[in-house]
């Protein structure tokens, strides 16, 4: 009994261990790449055996491997019990009765997430588990203590509270045909996510900039993890109340914008984070790319509308355009990444929207500013003899004053 403890303790820790070995550093993957070159030369080595040990290598959230490998998971962890409850299970030391809470929570929370991702039914119901809610020890309550530890644990508790909600929203709103139906238990749903927000020790929530955060790179990341988890449950429900996606209504907008703008900062910020729970790649693809595409969908229906300017804010088009630089240039992502195609496409779907709306906005200034009012033309500041500030007798430096005197003209206000 106690080698099989002691034995299903370190399978646990090294599982842990090894997610976050696949976040390796740069220097890891050059050295990965020069040991890997001896394939391509070696004259046993055929090209279909290192395709085969290339897609292996590559096999990430989107292969058919890691999708089996989540129905092994589901499978094992009905068989071992762990959908049950473990306050029962016998007499187990406290911290392996933790373990498999946090090992069934972390499975369940990722059977939701894979499947929503990629767009396939979860394996693991919560028809089937048991979800205790009625104390403060009760692994699956609302109830926080006040001075909780932020940790993986913790992370990984509120992933599954979170998975719950995504779970109903995906059998019970996205399931129901009859609209009214659909909104109250969307409601319902909303109220308890804003519920379980609040009921967060405080040191848990992210409510300021990241870079305004007094706390270690590690906590950093579990914060961004826990804002994005609840952000994403709203998304959910306001997605399955819209009549047509491609006309997304206010509030799911404005949640898009609020999931974007934190992933465009956590990237921004990644060399102040630790991956201590999802990676950022992860995080960008799951709860970044969403958020964009409703967000381009909102700037193409408004394209020509009254709502344009205010659909098309300039912190949303800047945020899109640091998305778009961030995978361009490679600093987020790989070519060699399994998820690079993905990234790489919607990258360039949003770039051609952000040229479009560039080329009209400023299309729009050149013709105002061409053809003024009567009163306008004979504005000195907008005659052309003005500009002429960095021809062959006036060069400039691009010091203070150039910057001034360019903010000065007509195309750089913000109108």
């Amino acid at each position: 009994m106690f080698t099989q403890i002691c034995l299903e303790t370190i399978g646990l820790v090294l599982l842990r261990q090894g997610e976050g070995v696949t976040d390796a550093k740069e220097i890891s993957r050059c050295l990965f790449y020069n040991s890997r070159q001896p394939l391509l030369t070696t004259s046993h080595t055929i090209l279909e055996e290192y395709s085969a040990q290339f897609d292996h290598l590559n096999a990430r959230w989107e292969s058919y491997e890691s999708w089996r490998r989540l129905g092994d998971l589901s499978s094992s962890l009905f068989a071992l019990g762990y959908h049950q409850q473990l306050e029962s299970s016998g007499p187990i030391p406290p911290f392996l009765r933790s373990l498999r809470q946090a090992a069934f929570a972390c499975s369940y929370s990722a059977d939701k997430n894979v499947s929503i991702f990629l767009g396939r039914p979860p394996r693991i119901s919560r028809k089937f588990c048991h979800f205790r809610q009625l104390s403060l020890d009760a692994y699956y309550s609302y109830d926080w203590a006040a001075d909780s530890q932020l940790d993986l644990f913790a992370d990984t508790r509120w992933a599954a509270l979170c998975a719950i909600l995504k779970e109903e929203i995906i059998v019970e709103l996205f399931g129901e045909e009859r609209f009214d139906n659909r909104v109250e238990k969307a409601s319902r749903i909303q109220n308890t996510a804003e519920l379980q927000w609040s009921s967060l020790p405080k040191h848990f929530r992210l409510d300021m900039p990241m870079k305004s955060c007094d706390r270690s790179a590690a906590e950093l990341d579990l914060m961004l993890g826990i804002k994005l988890n609840y952000l994403h449950v709203l998304f959910l429900q306001h997605l399955a109340l819209v009549r047509r996606v491609s006309e997304p209504d206010t509030q799911l907008r404005n949640i898009a914008q609020e999931i974007l703008s934190l992933v465009v900062e956590a990237v921004l910020f990644k060399d102040h984070l630790v991956h201590s729970g999802t990676s950022l790649t992860w995080k960008v693809v799951y709860y970044g790319l969403a958020a964009a595409g409703v967000i381009c969908l909102s700037l193409l229906q408004n394209q020509y509308s009254l709502e344009h300017e205010l659909a098309a804010a300039p912190k949303i088009l800047r945020d899109l355009g640091v998305l778009v630089a961030e995978i361009e240039y490679g600093t987020l992502v790989y070519k060699e990444d399994a998820n690079y195609a993905l990234l790489a496409g919607a990258t360039q779907t949003i770039k051609n929207i952000l040229d479009n709306i560039s080329r009209s906005k400023l299309d729009q200034r050149r013709l105002n500013v061409q053809a003024p009012d009567a009163t306008a033309q004979d504005d000195p500041e907008l005659d052309s003899a003005s500009w002429d500030l960095w021809g062959t007798g006036n060069l400039q430096d691009f010091d203070t004053n150039f910057w001034l005197m360019l903010a000065e003209h007509p195309l750089t206000f913000n109108t």
